[in-house]
């Protein structure tokens, strides 16, 4: 399954994934996406994913744990078992 990333966005989602390395989380980028105030506290391990819907638009959106950086290499197996959780 090929995993295509785009920089820009390509109009409305219903669902957005945000993925970040343990206790790198991007606190601007959650708020930007998520439409809080405020950062929900998160401690987020390797395949961890937390879902948060916006207040105003019908979105979902997913923050997904990549862990640290030397579980990497899998982060392939991650974004596919949070795709699956997301479809059903």
């Amino acid at each position: 399954m090929p995993l295509n990333i785009i920089e820009k966005s390509a109009g409305f989602a219903e669902v957005i994934l945000l993925a970040f390395e343990k206790n790198q989380e991007n606190h601007e980028i959650i708020k930007e996406y998520s439409g809080l105030a405020y950062v929900p506290e998160m401690n987020l391990g390797p395949k961890d994913v937390l879902s948060i819907y916006h207040p105003v638009k019908e979105q979902k959106i997913s923050i997904l744990g990549l862990g640290e950086q030397k579980d990497h290499a899998r982060s392939y197996q991650y974004f596919r078992s949070a795709i699956h959780q997301l479809k059903s």
